[in-house]
């Protein structure tokens, strides 16, 4: 695994997630309370982690196999996808009130992280020579 793209990587998510609490401090004073649910911090942190475990695991299949990365990634973003869906239909089922500002701000968080995810794992799977 090359240490150096990781640690890339992980300070490039930091600075996301640095900016992306600001911009959502931001949002949520200006936002009516009922838009804003309380639950955005620890979303944040908890796409930081995944996103950062994430990587790692992807780093270690482009070192392991490089003709499979790609079927890892598929794997990895099923799983992905059917985890974050379990965490909302279980959050919305137990906190009704805040189902829906919960699942917004999940989205939003959802797009940013994957976004931010993609274009680190391109970057490693690009030949260096471009």
């Amino acid at each position: 695994m090359d240490h150096n793209s990781s640690r890339i990587f992980n300070k490039g998510i930091i600075f996301l997630s640095l900016i992306t609490a600001a911009l959502s401090f931001g949002v949520s004073q200006v936002l009516p309370p009922a838009f804003v649910s309380p639950t955005w911090p620890y979303l944040i942190v908890f796409f930081l982690a995944v996103s950062i475990l994430l990587h790692r695991l992807m780093l270690k299949s482009i070192q392991g196999r490089p003709a499979r990365t790609v079927n890892f990634f598929m794997l990895l973003t099923v799983v992905k996808l059917f985890l974050f869906m379990g965490i909302i239909i279980v959050y919305a089922l137990s906190f009704r009130s805040d189902a829906l500002p919960f699942g917004v701000w999940f989205f939003v968080y959802y797009m940013v992280y994957t976004f931010y995810e993609v274009h680190g794992i391109l970057k490693e799977t690009r030949p260096k020579n471009q």
